[in-house]
């Protein structure tokens, strides 16, 4: 049976964003590691041995070669193409309790997520071929996943840096879930808002009342949260994406791009905020690479 296991990291100032990906997949026929670096203009893979991918817990560490991220910051040192990475990071902020809550016990899940920092602070520089993009006071974000394949229907969107809210950050996927013989649309949100968690998940009796590629709407009780990408083709790249174990499969994701968020309890309105440094992926459709 295939696999796949990855972390996603992304860095965001008001200048630049960008995302690397550290992962390894395995099928009965492939095996191998890679680094994917997505920024606004353009998508880059590179594989590597499957050995050379390497999760540590205590303290944790993910490494590919010479390439590592952990909690103080990432390198990367990449020969083709030439992409080069110095950041530190500082003053993670975890979720409370597994992004998963008990479906992380399900066995046969086609694909568990998980949530290893909603924000945190990075400084450094990331130069690919000769460009360089310096980063200040930006904000970090990391999450993973593991399993056999991606949803072939989801919506996922995260962001954390807002002009009107400096201590905001949101993470949001919904997907179309295969277990055994059944199907059911899952849901996981995440906010954190001045220094309170809020999770909206399908453990917690929410439910998905709007899923298409352009809005979301999620409600749980007297919670609502609702999400509009107000440009879908923004900055999107075609990503590698794993398809029970190959990745032979092709999504589309955005590191910048327009997208409003709002959420209210009851008639209260929590908070209604647009950033232009928002990150969202749609799939409906289960492509492959020819």
């Amino acid at each position: 049976m295939g696999k796949f296991d990855g972390y996603y990291v992304k860095v965001t100032d008001k200048n630049n964003s960008v995302a690397v990906i550290f992962g390894k997949n395995k099928s009965k026929k492939t095996r191998s590691s890679f680094i994917q670096v997505i920024t606004a203009d353009k998508a880059y893979n590179t594989v590597f041995d499957y050995s050379e991918f390497m999760v540590t817990k205590k303290p944790f560490s993910v490494t590919i070669g010479k390439n590592r991220f952990d909690e103080k910051g990432m390198t990367l040192n990449i020969e083709e193409p030439k992409i080069e990475a110095n950041l530190t990071f500082t003053d993670f902020t975890p979720i409370r309790y597994d992004a998963m809550g008990f479906f992380r016990f399900f066995p046969f899940m086609e694909c568990k997520h998980r949530v290893l920092c909603m924000n945190h602070e990075a400084a450094g520089s990331i130069t690919i071929n000769d460009e360089k993009m310096k980063f200040k006071n930006a904000k970090g974000y990391i999450e993973g996943d593991k399993g056999k394949s991606f949803p072939k229907r989801y919506f996922w969107s995260q962001c954390n840096l807002f002009a009107e809210e400096k201590n905001l950050s949101i993470m949001a996927s919904v997907a179309r879930i295969p277990y055994l013989s059944l199907r059911f649309t899952g849901n996981i949100c995440i906010i954190h808002y001045n220094g309170k968690e809020y999770r909206l998940a399908t453990y917690r009796g929410s439910r998905a009342k709007v899923f298409t590629e352009n809005k979301l709407v999620v409600k749980q009780g007297r919670k609502l949260l609702e999400i509009d990408v107000l440009d879908t083709e923004k900055n999107r790249h075609d990503l590698y994406a794993p398809n029970r174990g190959k990745m032979d499969r092709f999504i589309k994701e955005t590191v910048i791009t327009t997208v409003r968020y709002k959420f209210t309890i009851g008639k209260k309105v929590i908070f209604d905020v647009t950033s232009d440094n928002a990150a969202y992926e749609y799939s409906s459709v289960n492509q492959t690479l020819g």
